[in-house]
């Protein structure tokens, strides 16, 4: 499971060729829904450009929360993560 944690200049949650990645957020597999990352959760760090990785996740569906750094927010749903499904 891999993706990248960037500007959202326009808001629209997607990655634009004007937008740079986030270096240093915490991404995290949030198994008990309380939207936080907790002792026992999967967490990845965002690279320089933005990118994180997870290996190893079971089949099925994951949700995948961020911690904004102060200064930013998420773009995106408003509350709890994102839904995800690993093969």
């Amino acid at each position: 499971l891999a993706g990248s944690v960037f500007t959202d200049l326009d808001g629209f949650g997607w990655f634009d060729s004007n937008e740079i990645g986030l270096e240093g957020v915490t991404v995290y597999l949030d198994a008990n829904g309380n939207n936080a990352p907790d002792a026992g959760e999967r967490t990845a760090t965002s690279a320089a450009d933005g990118t994180f990785r997870f290996t190893r996740i079971p089949s099925g569906p994951h949700t995948l929360g961020v911690v904004a750094p102060a200064e930013r927010r998420v773009s995106g749903p408003e509350t709890g993560g994102r839904s995800v499904w690993v093969n």
